[in-house]
């Protein structure tokens, strides 16, 4: 029998933390943004925002924690909404985690799953009238579990929502150029080429190692991020306040723990771009950039960036470079493969809920129309999602 803790506020989190922390090192889906570093370092920034309110479930075997659900609850469009931490935010200030989901002792998977469902149906969360977990892991038995649990809740609504491609790195650099088609690994070697030809070898790839040259280190980044973004007409991440907050708080935590790669590439003593990659369970997933203007035409200074990054990660024996959400066509040329991102909402049925159910699909007709009458188009996307009634 499992019994569980509601925790709901920060000092109940920050005792929570460390128990956390082992049980995702020994979980299925070690990941850095569901663990406490990550989530309680967005917590800190944007906890006390548009009405949020901690609700982090835990569950124990005894005296053994087995399932951590990171949730919160907050006011939506007239709603009581039960979401993920880390997710939620205003679009400007998106931190944008990924692969989420509770966190789960193996063989746990089942009761605990039940257990959450049965704390949902008696409200012991608090009343609610959506769950909405946003950005799951398509890799996550969890996610399908929570869905069959929860159709006798309300309404669901399990979606494919995002794509996150994957490289498999193997032993060695030429192994790795070997498991790609021919005319992706003449690409790369291409880019490689440009990019050396134009530095004539004076180039160096640079990695924060202590707090100073972190900080110096997300000077450069912001700096090129924005450069980047400027090109195209907009500001980029960082230029929303909580967006840099979350990370100025964040960065060092994950520097100290081992679990960021920040690094910049200097051209002739000029950096020209930055990476920032996270490091989990021994696996790179990269998570934001920036990149220089002012670069000769044919020098895909991102790209080779990227290479340099996965030369050292095959170096450094790591199974996989993942590139997070998106389907760039660089992203795509790199990787093996690409993995589902979820998203499960859970809707009760209320005169509430069913009054937003119909403004929501009003708003969806009225987007139809406008691409129908604005782009031409002769029949709407097929529907993604798989749904109860």
């Amino acid at each position: 029998m499992l019994r569980h803790q509601l925790a709901t506020d920060s000092a109940t989190l920050t005792s929570l933390a460390p128990e956390w922390a082992r049980l995702l090192a020994g979980s299925r889906h070690d990941l850095v943004m569901r663990g406490p570093v990550w989530l309680l370092s967005w917590w800190r920034v944007f906890g006390a925002l548009n009405g949020r309110r901690a609700r982090v479930v835990s569950f124990w075997r005894g005296s053994e924690l087995v399932g951590v659900f990171p949730l919160l609850s907050r006011p939506a469009f007239g709603l009581t909404r039960i979401e993920l931490l880390g997710t939620g935010e205003q679009e400007r200030d998106e931190v944008c985690s990924e692969h989420l989901g509770p966190v789960v002792a193996p063989g746990e998977e089942q009761a605990v799953a039940r257990a959450f469902v049965a704390l949902l149906e008696r409200d012991a969360l608090g009343p609610w009238h959506q769950l909405d977990l946003q950005a799951l892991s398509g890799e996550d038995a969890m996610a399908a579990l929570l869905c069959e649990a929860l159709r006798g809740v309300g309404r669901v609504s399990f979606d494919v929502v995002g794509s996150a491609p994957f490289a498999r790195l193997p032993a060695t650099w030429g192994d790795y150029l070997s498991s790609l088609p021919s005319s992706r690994r003449q690409r790369v070697r291409r880019i490689l080429g440009a990019f050396e030809r134009w530095t004539g070898g004076n180039h160096a790839f640079e990695i924060a190692t202590d707090p100073s040259m972190l900080e110096r280190g997300l000077d450069i980044l912001e700096r090129l991020h924005a450069e980047r973004w400027r090109e195209v007409g907009r500001s980029g991440a960082f230029a929303s306040p909580l967006f840099r907050a979350f990370h100025r708080r964040v960065a060092p935590l994950l520097l100290e723990q081992g679990a960021l790669e920040l690094a910049w590439l200097v051209v002739r003593g000029r950096p020209v771009t930055a990476l920032y990659n996270l490091i989990c369970n021994g696996r790179v997933r990269f998570y934001q950039s920036g990149r220089a203007l002012q670069i000769p035409a044919g020098v895909s200074v991102g790209v080779a960036t990227h290479l340099y990054a996965m030369q050292r990660a095959i170096v450094a024996h790591r199974p996989e470079y993942d590139f997070l959400g998106g389907l760039g066509r660089y992203k795509l040329e790199l990787s093996h493969g690409v993995r589902p991102l979820l998203r499960l909402t859970v809707t009760r049925r209320s005169a509430v809920t069913d009054l937003q159910r119909t403004a929501d699909l009003l708003w969806r007709a009225a987007r139809f129309w406008h691409h129908e009458t604005t782009s031409g188009a002769r029949a709407p996307p097929p529907p993604m999602a798989v749904a109860s009634a």
